[in-house]
């Protein structure tokens, strides 16, 4: 739960709340008390929920009659989110990847109505603020032809240490009227990811001679709210050419954005827990040697995913457990001079 690749034990004491033995790696432990408010708590499980690559913690209340998880911010602390707070009597808590898309679901025992209720994956939304936005011209003052077209440049940020599912809109304005809007739809940002490319906009020949605003966005649209915005100013003067262009049209639509990583990064695997097969994400950020191998509890490397040169970029590769037995393993990526270790855990 720490992240330094041994394994910690987590407790539920209903006096105390959600209890952690921090494992010293001496055959020593250190308790630590997560959460003192979780009075009345009956289970804990650990598992990925969120598939940032660290271990969150479900627990149960059964004086309170909850369902919460606590996520891991991979700096020791955790941070608490309700899941359901009407399950009388709430027992056993486990998660697991039930519906095949990819992520861990959760189970709770209901010993009220004596049933197991499945709450899908959805109820733990990424937040939508916390990434930049800016568009960047080639050249200022932005000076152009009707029919013609200027390059500018989009990037958006996460510099945060959390993930990030934002919204990506712009607007051109003329005298505060809009003239076009486009929705680039919902990116997914983990921590630390840039995205950006060159864009070329066009101006339609019918455009109205005088000053307009370029605007970016990000938030969410539909609840109308803006994280971060940007903006520049650009002039349309009339053109003496004979140019067949009649929309404010792009080459190319911010999804085709390229994730341009500013380090060797584990992003994770999913499903964790997984049964059978798992898929990881790493990103690299410089062209070279890349390794990625599997280990288990003793050391041993149990198997080679990838030992070849790629690019710079953004990949997946998928590890088949099918012959391996159930328990924790550790996946090792190594790149540019640079390892790093992440765990993965296989259920039967």
């Amino acid at each position: 739960l720490d992240g330094d690749l041994d394994n910690d034990i987590l407790g539920a004491n209903r006096i105390k709340g959600l209890m952690l033995w921090e494992n010293e790696g001496n055959q020593g432990f250190t308790e630590v008390v997560i959460d003192s408010t979780f009075w009345g708590i009956n289970s804990v499980f650990s598992a990925d929920l969120d598939n940032d690559g660290d271990l969150d913690i479900l627990g149960t209340s059964v004086r309170r009659d909850y369902v919460a998880w606590l996520e891991n911010d991979g700096n020791g602390g955790f941070e608490k989110h309700m899941i359901d707070n009407d399950v009388l009597w709430a027992g056993d808590v486990y998660a697991a990847d039930l519906d095949n898309d990819d992520d861990v679901d959760v189970l709770v025992a209901d010993s009220e109505k004596h049933q197991v209720i499945w709450y899908e994956n959805g109820l733990i939304p990424y937040p939508v603020c916390g990434a930049d936005i800016s568009v960047v011209p080639d050249s200022v003052p932005v000076v152009v032809q009707s029919g013609s077209s200027f390059w500018y440049t989009g990037i958006t940020n996460n510099p945060n240490n959390f993930t990030v599912e934002t919204e990506v809109w712009m607007k051109i304005q003329r005298e505060d009227i809009d003239v076009k809007f486009r929705r680039f739809g919902y990116y997914l940002l983990n921590p630390g990811d840039t995205l950006s490319d060159r864009i070329r906009q066009y101006i339609p020949q019918n455009a109205p001679i005088g000053e307009y605003k370029f605007i970016a966005y990000c938030g969410d649209y539909d609840e109308e709210l803006i994280c971060d915005a940007d903006s520049f100013f650009f002039t349309v003067f009339e053109s003496g050419q004979d140019i067949d262009n009649n929309n404010w049209g792009m080459n190319k639509s911010w999804d085709d954005w390229e994730r341009t990583p500013e380090a060797v990064t584990i992003k994770g695997n999913y499903p964790n827990p997984f049964n059978d097969r798992t898929t990881i994400v790493y990103a690299i950020p410089e062209a070279g040697m890349v390794n990625l191998d599997v280990y288990n509890l003793r050391g041993q490397r149990i198997a080679a995913l990838v030992d070849h040169f790629q690019d710079e970029g953004e990949y997946r590769a998928q590890w088949n457990a099918s012959n391996h037995s159930s328990g924790i393993y550790f996946f090792k990526l190594t790149s540019a001079g640079k390892t790093i270790s992440k765990r993965l855990t296989l259920i039967r």
